[in-house]
């Protein structure tokens, strides 16, 4: 008995206890499409562990090994189960609520469709710069980048919808008792707000929307239509609705630079939409 349990030390002393979130283990699964059964026959591992650790909320302890096969099996790297901070990058000019912020499930989908976004312009603005004839004037792929992460930003707040489709009482918005938590204002801060089932599944529904409506664009299988995107996040607002504009839809470049040299923005129509 005493051989036993020396043997079973220096095994769990090879293969120690490492956290493991279960939130974003939960998270990648359902986005795989895949059960306790499934996920536990893809990682090699007995099912009534994975459907435990499936179950269960928070950040909690597993073996090792255990967390390995997860992330081997769910194609993404070990550190992401690990409970670790999980980074949203830097969103410049994006005004506040970050309601992806809500959670760790909201923070993990956001963060993937951000870097998808980023690395899909850049390589939009090489192929543009590569072929450009350099009659106007380029802007780097950083700001690019931040100006598109931007505007999809927009389409993925609940919040903004609501405001740009209801109109509220004067006093309806504060007292209405079926509204979305609070959201946050900066990026690097963590929620704070009681957690809401139906919110997260708003923003989740939001962000795997607009992702998978992206997606041909993203796996380089169609062109994004930037000059669109911009009008759709911003009209009926800006001023250069009918102006001739300098870049192709298709290019980056479109969506911080519409004028074509010489042009002026168009008025509104008197009495039109301001």
């Amino acid at each position: 008995m005493a051989r036993h349990k020396r043997v079973r030390s220096r095994k769990y002393e090879r293969d120690p206890l490492v956290a493991l979130d279960h939130e974003v283990l939960q998270a990648l699964a359902a986005e795989r499409g895949l059960g306790s059964t499934a996920l536990a026959r893809v990682a090699r591992q007995r099912q009534q562990t994975v459907e435990y650790h499936l179950k269960i909320h928070g950040i909690g302890e597993c073996r090792s090994s255990l967390r390995a096969a997860l992330a081997k099996a769910l194609d993404v790297p070990d550190g992401l189960l690990s409970g670790d901070p999980i980074p949203i990058p830097f969103i410049p000019l994006a005004e506040g609520p970050y309601e992806f912020l809500h959670t760790r499930r909201t923070r993990l989908a956001a963060s993937r469709l951000i870097q998808d976004v980023i690395l899909a312009v850049e390589k939009d603005v090489r192929a543009m710069d590569a072929s450009s004839s350099d009659l106007h004037p380029r802007l780097p792929a950083r700001i690019l980048a931040a100006q598109v992460v931007q505007q999809v930003g927009e389409l993925i707040r609940v919040g903004e919808w609501r405001r740009r489709l209801m109109e509220w009482e004067p006093e309806a918005l504060a007292a209405r008792g079926y509204s979305e938590p609070p959201t946050v204002d900066t990026p690097g801060q963590a929620s704070t707000v009681p957690f809401d089932a139906a919110h997260e599944e708003a923003i989740l529904g939001l962000i795997r929307g607009i992702a998978h409506v992206l997606r041909p664009w993203i796996d380089r299988q169609a062109q994004l239509n930037y000059r669109v995107l911009r009008d759709l996040t911003e009209l009926p607002g800006h001023p250069f609705v009918g102006a001739e504009e300098a870049y192709s839809p298709f290019d980056p470049n479109s969506i911080v630079q519409p004028f074509a040299p010489g042009s002026r923005p168009v008025p509104p129509e008197k009495g039109g939409t301001k």
